[in-house]
Formats: structure tokens, C-alpha cells, sequence
């Protein structure tokens, strides 16, 4: 009997011992720690999905809306800009031409301004009160004056522009 007494062991109850119970204390400690509440994590991870999936579809209107201008600007706007542009070629010509008129006319206007200072320097500045008060004085000697005045300075008017060549008369 005593063989089997010593084949035979003897249950040991293992929540008896105390290195068990600091061991089921410790499980029960890590099951409470590694206890995870992923629905909030979930709720804010799908939050911030749906957050990025709007900004997506508006990224993609905005696209579309671009795209769209795109075609307008390419197929309608741009063509009416380059016909408005041809239609504005014709007006800066004529601007270069009364440019042009402009210039010629200050030209002409700066040579009759010439004209007119040497004739007054010829004749005087008061040249005309001097031939009224000559005239009532001696009405003979101012008009011999005048004759030999008549005879010595012969004008010539300078040649200046015809507006008929810059405006065509219109039908």
C-alpha cells in the first residue's frame, strides 16, 4: 500500500495556495487594462471618414466647376474675345491715324505761329494803333506807305494741311 500511496499523489487545490491568488489578481488586473472601448474610437475614426469623404465631394464639385469655366473660357469666351479684339485693331488704327492728323496739324500750327511773329516784327507789335493814328494824322503819306509797304512785302501763306486728306467725306 504504501507503493501506491506514493504512486498516488494528492489533489492540490491551486486557489489554496497563495502565489495563486496574487496570480488571479494580477489576470483579473490585465483583463481590466487591456479592456477596450473602441466604440469611441470607432465613432471619431468614421466622423473623421465622413469629414474627409464631404471634403472629397467638394474638392470634386469644385473640380467640375472649373473643368466647366475651363470649356466656357475655351469654346465661347475666348472666341468673342478675339472677335472683340479684331473689332478694337480698327479703332487703334484710326487712333494712330488721328494721332498722325494731330501731329501734322501742331507742325503746321507751329509754322503759322513763326509766320505771324516775323510779320509782327516786321511791321511792329503796334503796328495797327501806329497805321490808325498815321491815317488820321496824314491820310496821303499812310497811303503812299501802304503801297510801298505793299510792294516790298509780298506774302506768301505757307502751305498747310487739307483736312479732306485725313477725313474722306463719308457716302
Amino acid at each position: 500500500m504504501s507503493a501506491e500511496a506514493d504512486d498516488m499523489e494528492i489533489p492540490v487545490v491551486v486557489s489554496d495556495l497563495p502565489s495563486t491568488v496574487l496570480t488571479e489578481e494580477l489576470i483579473s488586473d490585465y483583463v481590466e487594462y487591456l479592456k477596450v472601448d473602441s466604440s469611441q474610437e470607432e465613432k471619431r475614426f468614421s466622423e473623421s471618414i465622413d469629414e474627409m469623404l464631404t471634403k472629397l465631394d467638394e474638392f470634386c464639385g469644385l473640380v467640375d466647376m472649373i473643368r466647366g469655366d475651363s470649356t466656357l473660357c475655351l469654346y465661347k469666351t475666348l472666341p468673342e474675345i478675339s472677335m472683340k479684339a479684331a473689332e478694337m485693331q480698327k479703332v487703334f488704327d484710326k487712333i494712330d491715324q488721328l494721332e498722325a492728323f494731330v501731329s501734322i496739324v501742331s507742325k503746321n500750327v507751329h509754322m503759322m505761329e513763326e509766320h505771324v511773329n516775323k510779320a509782327e516784327a516786321k511791321m511792329g507789335s503796334l503796328s495797327g494803333i501806329k497805321k490808325m493814328i498815321t491815317s488820321l494824322v496824314s491820310p496821303k503819306h499812310s497811303a503812299a506807305r501802304s503801297r510801298t509797304n505793299s510792294r516790298t512785302d509780298n506774302f506768301q501763306p505757307p502751305e498747310i494741311f487739307s483736312t479732306s486728306e485725313y477725313f474722306p467725306k463719308q457716302p
